[in-house]
């Protein structure tokens, strides 16, 4: 995993909710996740 950085971000789906909203006349509606974001530290050391 060639990822750089420190930490990586994890998004974990906590629900599903509905959505609607309208845009140009149109009414949009679908569902959407509603998402957790949790950080994990990347520790050289351990102990």
């Amino acid at each position: 995993k060639g990822k750089k950085g420190s930490y990586d971000a994890y998004l974990i789906p906590e629900s599903v909710q509905e959505f609607s909203y309208t845009k140009d006349g149109k009414e949009i509606k679908g569902f959407q996740y509603k998402f957790k974001m949790e950080f994990s530290q990347k520790a050289g050391k351990r102990g």
